[in-house]
């Protein structure tokens, strides 16, 4: 398990990886403080650079200045395990300034999974408590960032105390990149959830099946 908590030893422009340019496991990444107010991270990817990985990705967000977070890899390399990412903000204690800018269940450029290999695994975004400053996808970015499988993501829960915000729009599939598959996107509406515009499919890539939207 990866905790940062950076008091300043992290750049603005400097990105964040779980599993830095080896192959194996990533497990669970946590940030919960990245400093002060000029202090962040530059971009956070749940996996690698350009590496495999064998296992599934939990990457839980619960504080700090982050310019965007992907679940998935950057570059290149294979994902054979399924992917969470949970945005959570510890508002009893925060750390510094707490700034969330894209969020991508995918990748940037490496794609997630593979057409010959699906084993039923699909990247997860829940956005629980706290305050997106831009769009929330389940895909990828990058034309290249295909989605082998069935994004899902989850803007709010039934807690009373939590507030989920989404300034821009929600997107079951990626941004330029296609999702082969079926997206699933669930809204929570309480009184404490606000998002913009909803997508079951993506931007600018398409979907190969169904897109599905819940409202509750």
């Amino acid at each position: 398990q990866l905790c940062v908590v950076a008091g300043g030893g992290v750049g603005s422009s400097g990105n964040l990886f779980g599993l830095g340019v080896a192959a194996g496991n990533a497990g669970t990444i946590t940030i919960g403080c990245t400093g002060s107010e000029e202090e962040g991270i530059g971009d956070v990817y749940g996996g690698a650079n350009a590496a495999d990985i064998n296992s599934d990705i939990t990457l839980n967000i619960t504080g700090g200045k982050i310019n965007r977070v992907f679940g998935g890899n950057n570059a290149s390399g294979s994902i054979s395990g399924g992917i969470v990412v949970n945005v959570n903000w510890n508002t009893e204690n925060p750390c510094g300034v707490n700034y969330l800018g894209n969020v991508y269940g995918a990748g940037n450029l490496a794609q997630y999974g593979s057409a010959s290999s699906n084993k039923g695994n699909y990247p997860a975004v829940n956005i629980l408590n706290g305050t997106v400053s831009g769009h929330v996808f389940g895909g990828g970015l990058g034309e290249s960032a295909i989605v082998y499988g069935n994004p899902q993501v989850t803007i709010g829960d039934n807690n009373a105390s939590h507030t989920a915000i989404v300034t821009g729009d929600v997107y079951g599939g990626g941004d330029a990149a296609n999702v082969v598959g079926t997206p699933v996107v669930k809204v929570v509406n309480d009184c404490n959830t606000q998002i913009g515009n909803v997508y079951g499919g993506g931007n600018y890539g398409f979907s190969l099946g169904e897109a599905n939207i819940y409202i509750t």
